[in-house]
């Protein structure tokens, strides 16, 4: 049977009708659809508050071999948002980080956003971008145009 990583995975509530695992369901989860590794975001740090959430995904995922982190920043709080990729950078659990422009209601090629690209480019991170719709789409275009890598 071949073995998943899942490279998009929630913990905790939020606003999409998706189940609130604790930490040993979402293990059980993963093996029964046979998922060898999972990178999360923290569903209350996309939809309440991003620090709190944060902190407490990389809590919940410190000990775990098989659960990794994204770190998720708002650019409406830019200074947060760069002391969070700071913090969180030199995490080895963390392996990237998380932009929700939707959720956020942000423009993905605005001026803030572009801050937090320089830095997290700087830093050599992947970055997982989770837009709808045309408009948000080419903007994520104009981003991607400028920072490659």
């Amino acid at each position: 049977m071949m073995k998943v990583i899942d490279v998009h995975a929630h913990i905790g509530r939020w606003m999409f009708p998706i189940c609130d695992y604790d930490k040993e369901s979402f293990k059980t989860l993963m093996d029964y659809n046979n998922i060898i590794y999972s990178i999360i975001s923290s569903g209350p740090a996309l939809e309440y508050n991003f620090v709190t959430g944060n902190h407490i995904l990389f809590q919940m995922i410190a000990d775990e071999e098989r659960l990794f982190g994204y770190v998720v920043l708002n650019p409406h709080y830019l200074k947060e948002s760069l002391q969070e990729l700071e913090r969180y950078s030199r995490n080895p659990k963390c392996v990237g980080v998380k932009l929700h422009p939707e959720v956020h209601d942000y423009n993905v090629a605005g001026k803030a956003t572009r801050k937090l690209f320089e830095r997290i480019a700087e830093l050599k991170l992947p970055v997982l971008v989770h837009c709808f719709g045309a408009e948000q789409i080419r903007n994520l275009a104009q981003a991607a145009d400028l920072f490659p890598s």
